[in-house]
């Protein structure tokens, strides 16, 4: 680059003087050319004029025409002729050359000549000549040439200076910007290696050498190829690939220890005025991969027990079915749903209940991994732990492959039950819980995806009602019972809108006084004209489709009204009874929705009764407690019904906020006939009083119950003897004929 300087101050330097030059020479040329182009026109014009103009008066061939006609001749000469001009003449000449006719006079040099001949009468014959001085168009061709130079001067000096500082920065600017190419270079945080069309390496900078582990010396000189993995992808097998410019592409790079590292190569071309110069631009992998490969285990793995999460699962599945397919197989799909999970997460914590599920995903991978199956193995498929899946919560699904027999499915199942049923030791806690396990197989049951899994999950679901640590298998039935099913989840949706839920009450009454004390407020569906349906047939579906915390809202704010109405008509006495379900119990508002049903009724919240199970108070005794604690604040009684069938003790019995006992129709049913059902409800009655608790037998349907519960020292009674439960205008009839403690007429709400 050093003669380059030089070279553009010669280059420019002759440019300008060819410009100044042709300038110089052509401007005078050309305005010589367009005057002495005009001059020979016009004379040429002139001459030919002139000559029409004597034949026309040279009519006759008399030899004195010359004489006598001198003066007209002379004028047809003369005319536009300046007589002050001394620089042009006009005559005539005679075929022998004599001159009769002279105007003007002759140029002494650099002159121009034009003549036209004429043909007159007889032999008389010539032709006009006009002679006209060339000073005038010499003198402007000079002057011409003067600017000519001048103005040539005057670009040369443009063209020969001017450019060059603009050329001589131009140039800087590239060295400046060739530094800051080779600092860039050698300072890049990317590897870069410079390489001929040989692929032979001609420079690398400090990147590349931190890259592949070794100085600038040793790895200049190399051939490129040799610092990648030559056996691994196409990109390093063909040599081209490193010589087409714009070419990004993922090789190994080989570390001077021989440890592959992953990179990404981009290949760049830059030309220069007399070489070509290669660039590939060496890109670490290392910490994207790790990146990539967080992300992946984010996106497709449970972030608790690292099992693939529920879409990685369905793609896992997916791909197991596309397998069997192309083999003839059949795969194995088993759902299986933990029971008792929710009882130890709610008792011991959160942190015990998310390493219960970690503990039961390393068992389950522990369990498959030496499990066998009819066909595990034939086509060398490796038993992998993505076998197992986390659907979320505590439900799981396993993925059994190459099974041959469907009876394998359940030998698994089997297996997987027995594992689950160890006790867990978490945080030094001995914790047991079970397992429901539906089974469902490819092709037999379901012959795509989505199928498939809708088949194991019906299966879990039936295997979860027969019971703790049970498996089924799907069948058609289940398909059946599934749209059953579904049908009347939306006839209830359609019941909720339509205003198809009514409430039935049954008389609850004093053993001893045999009045009304209360009524216990009962649901019912009218499903269709002649259809009334009993809560056992749709509660279940209310709570898992979501609506019972809608329709237990609708219940308590609807019975406090009724009883706001009686209460009007002066039965203040009364008390109303409305059972809870576990879902309703287990909803955080509760509280907040009894307030307000009695806030908008106006009832004394001691007429109000809330009835639970044994069983629901059961799930969590802290919660419970609180729960119940909450709504004795807002003045509400708590009654335990179907007390004796669960397996409270009783000392949480005695710390819980009650106010009645119920005793369960189960005990009352052959109270007369069975000594231990008499024996338990003695001692609930017992307990009650004990605990200064109101007890109440439900179920009563023969005279004897009542007796013998009055002997016992039941306080209250409701059954079928009294009467079955009925709408509000029939309680109403009822209650008017047999009185109550309160005036004995009763009003109903509208």
């Amino acid at each position: 680059m050093s003669d380059q300087p030089a070279y553009s101050r010669r280059l420019i330097t002759s440019i300008a003087l060819l410009i100044a030059f042709a300038v110089t020479v052509l401007l005078p040329a050309l305005v010589w050319f367009q005057n002495y182009r005009k001059e020979v026109v016009e004379m040429e014009l002139l001459a030919s004029v002139f000559a029409d103009q004597v034949t026309q008066q040279a009519a006759t061939g008399d030899p004195e025409f010359w004489k006598s006609h001198a003066q007209p001749l002379a004028d047809v000469l003369g005319a536009r002729l300046d007589p002050t001009r001394a620089d042009e003449a006009r005559f005539i000449e005679t075929a022998a050359g004599e001159r009769v006719v002279i105007v003007g006079r002759m140029p002494s040099s650099l002159s121009l000549t034009r003549a036209a001949s004429f043909k007159m009468a007889g032999d008389m014959s010539g032709r006009v000549v006009i002679v006209r001085s060339q000073r005038q168009l010499v003198e402007v061709t000079i002057f011409a040439l003067l600017l000519g130079s001048t103005l040539g001067f005057g670009i040369y000096l443009a063209l020969a200076h001017l450019p060059m500082r603009d050329i001589e920065r131009a140039i800087d600017l590239l060295a400046e910007e060739r530094e800051r190419s080779r600092q860039m270079f050698a300072h890049a945080r990317d590897g870069m290696l410079s390489y001929d069309d040989y692929l032979k390496i001609t420079d690398a900078n400090k990147a590349a050498e931190l890259l592949f582990g070794r100085d600038r010396s040793t790895i200049v000189g190399q051939h490129l190829q040799t610092l990648f993995d030559v056996a691994g992808t196409r990109g390093q097998r063909d040599g081209n690939l490193w010589l087409e410019s714009g070419k990004d592409f993922e090789v190994s790079a080989r570390g001077s220890d021989g440890s592959l590292i992953p990179v990404e190569v981009s290949v760049g071309r830059i030309e220069d005025r007399k070489e070509v110069c290669r660039i590939a631009i060496v890109r670490n992998l290392t910490a994207r991969r790790a990146v990539e490969s967080d992300l992946n285990l984010f996106v497709n793995y449970d972030s608790l027990t690292r099992l693939p999460n529920r879409d990685y699962f369905r793609e896992l599945l997916s791909e197991a079915l596309f397998r069997a397919q192309r083999r003839g197989s059949s795969v194995g799909l088993l759902f299986l749903d933990l029971s008792r999970f929710k009882l130890v997460n709610d008792a011991l914590g959160h942190a015990v209940g998310d390493k219960l599920l970690c503990a039961t995903a390393r068992r389950l991978q522990q369990t498959l991994a030496h499990a066998e199956w009819p066909g595990r193995g034939l086509s060398g498929l490796a038993k992998k732990e993505a076998l197992v899946s986390r659907l979320g919560g505590d439900e799981f699904a396993i993925i059994l492959e190459e099974l041959t027999d469907p009876a394998g499915a359940e030998k698994v199942a089997r297996q997987v039950i027995d594992a689950i049923r160890e006790p867990f030791d978490i945080e030094g806690h001995e914790v047991s819980i079970g397992s429901s396990v539906g089974i469902a197989i490819f092709p037999e049951h379901a012959d795509f995806v989505g199928k498939l899994i809708r088949a194991a999950d019906l299966a879990m679901y039936q295997a979860r009602t027969i019971g703790h640590n049970s498996f089924h298998v799907w069948s058609e039935s289940l398909e059946t019972g599934r749209q059953e099913r579904l049908d009347l989840e939306a006839r209830l949706r359609r019941g909720l809108a339509a205003e198809a839920f009514e409430l039935h009450y049954q008389p609850i009454l004093g053993l001893s006084a045999d009045v009304v004390e209360g009524v216990e407020v009962l649901l019912r569906w009218q499903d269709g004209e002649d259809n009334l349906l009993l809560p056992p047939d749709f509660i279940d579906v209310l709570e898992d489709i979501g609506m019972i915390r809608e329709v237990g809202a609708w219940v308590m704010r609807t019975a406090c009204l009724q009883l706001r109405g009686w209460i009007d008509a002066g039965h203040s006495g009364l008390r109303l009874s409305v059972n809870l379900s576990q879902h309703q119990f287990n909803d955080p508002d509760l509280a907040q929705t009894t307030a307000a049903a009695i806030a908008d009724s106006g009832i004394d919240p001691a007429c109000l009764e809330l009835a639970l199970s044994e069983n629901t108070l059961s799930q969590s005794a802290a919660r419970s407690h609180a729960t119940l604690q909450a709504l004795r604040d807002i003045g509400v009684r708590i009654a335990l019904d179907r007390f004796g069938t669960g397996l409270s003790c009783l000392a949480s019995l005695k710390q819980l906020p009650l106010t009645t006992l119920k005793v369960d129709l189960f005990f009352v049913h052959d109270l007369v006939e069975s000594d231990s059902s008499r024996a338990i409800a003695q001692t609930v009655i017992d307990l009650g009083r004990a605990l200064d608790l109101q007890t109440i037998a439900v179920g009563v349907e023969r005279e004897e119950q009542r007796q013998m519960l009055q002997a016992m020292g039941c306080d209250l009674y409701q059954g079928f003897l009294a009467t079955p439960p009925m709408s509000a205008r029939s309680c109403l009839a009822w209650i008017e004929q047999h009185g109550s403690h309160g005036q004995p007429k009763l009003s109903l709400v509208s």
